[in-house]
């Protein structure tokens, strides 16, 4: 808990006479100290001096104040001051870096690199330090801080050195069971971030790297705790959240069912399958194979985005002739022998692969189809 001594003065203006109260102490409770948006954060964290930048949120809230104040629904926020893609750069210690000729002209190349990002012009992959913005978005999921992923809550530092910007915690909230994975903003289609994030999301839920955390910080935690609970009844240190977060990420990682996999067809040198990914994250297909994981087709990389689908081909080989015993597919025992085929694949960002069956058929929704069944 914390007191503070506090001196009050009041003057008696009817009669001129003044007299005060002693100091005495006056109880304020728990206060939080935050560190500010400024160079002494830069330097706390061994960075080189550089500048911060953020997202200005004023259009956005000025728009909500409008709305309570008019006592108008939700609905009636403009979308257009509510979106990020309006509102103005923000730099923090403003006075300061524009006074420094080279602090000035950083601004402008991290401000042009940021508003590249909101506007689709540059990946995230091109403008940040790729490995600590995965981990920073992996530990927000571990955490459960995904409120520090919101938007108008990113806070950034420009590294002069390496030219890259660095995502700096604001805001989190932490503390929350996941409900699905949060991921940075402005993400389109960067694969080599997304490949990133699965590195960091299988190392930060792996229980060596839980276990380490918590053995390391619980005495504090626990020691945190007991004072906050004397003030708030509720403070708990509830680590099932963290082990909630940890098993929700394996999950998603490696999904019971990540593909649908189809057979379209085949011809004397290739097989065609239509494959749906059914996962959060971009899969690698590699090839086709036995139930004992032998090669039966050259291997390819073929990437299929998250929830994307797409017409796969495989050329086969002499080992695809040889376990089937047959010299050409004509013989190919159809569907039977089809059991005996498996997809070779892995999520990409994870070294493990794994293989799922084949459906002998696919449902091809054919348009002319489907208005002769609607006039019979």
């Amino acid at each position: 808990m914390i007191g503070q001594d506090v001196k009050l003065k009041t003057t008696r203006t009817n009669d001129n006479r003044s007299y005060h109260i002693s100091s005495k102490k006056i109880d304020l409770g728990i206060m939080a100290i935050e560190e500010a948006f400024d160079k002494q954060i830069i330097k706390n964290n061994n960075r080189n001096e550089g500048i911060i930048i953020a997202f200005d949120e004023s259009f956005l809230w000025e728009d909500r104040k409008k709305q309570f104040e008019l006592n108008l629904p939700r609905d009636a926020r403009d979308k257009r001051l509510q979106s990020i893609k309006s509102a103005p750069i923000k730099l923090f210690n403003e006075n300061y870096v524009l006074s420094s000729k080279e602090l000035h002209e950083q601004f402008n190349i991290a401000s042009q690199l940021l508003d590249a990002i909101r506007k689709n012009q540059l990946k995230l992959s091109e403008v940040f330090d790729i490995d600590k913005l995965s981990l920073f978005v992996a530990l927000n999921n571990l955490f459960g801080g995904m409120h520090g992923l919101i938007s108008h809550n990113i806070r950034v530092y420009y590294n002069p050195i390496t030219k890259k910007l660095e995502p700096i915690s604001f805001d989190s909230n932490a503390g929350q069971r996941l409900k699905q994975i949060i991921n940075y903003p402005f993400l389109n289609d960067d694969l080599e971030y997304q490949k990133k994030l699965v590195e960091k999301l299988e190392l930060i839920s792996n229980n060596t790297y839980l276990n380490q955390i918590i053995e390391n910080q619980y005495n504090k935690l626990d020691s945190l705790s007991l004072v906050l609970s004397q003030e708030f009844n509720t403070a708990t240190m509830d680590l099932s959240i963290l082990e909630h977060n940890s098993n929700f990420i394996k999950k998603k990682l490696y999904p019971s069912t990540t593909l649908k996999v189809n057979y379209v067809k085949m011809n004397p040198n290739k097989v065609f399958l239509q494959v749906k990914n059914l996962s959060d994250f971009p899969v690698v297909i590699s090839s086709l194979t036995n139930k004992k994981n032998t090669p039966l087709s050259d291997s390819i990389s073929f990437i299929l985005d998250s929830q994307g689908s797409s017409e796969v081909e495989f050329a086969i080989n002499n080992s695809f002739k040889e376990f089937f015993s047959i010299n050409n597919v004509e013989d190919f025992n159809y569907p039977k022998d089809l059991e005996k085929l498996q997809l070779k694949f892995k999520t990409l960002g994870l070294s493990i692969y794994r293989s799922c069956n084949i459906i002998p058929y696919t449902v091809e929704v054919k348009k002319d189809l489907i208005e002769q069944y609607k006039k019979e």
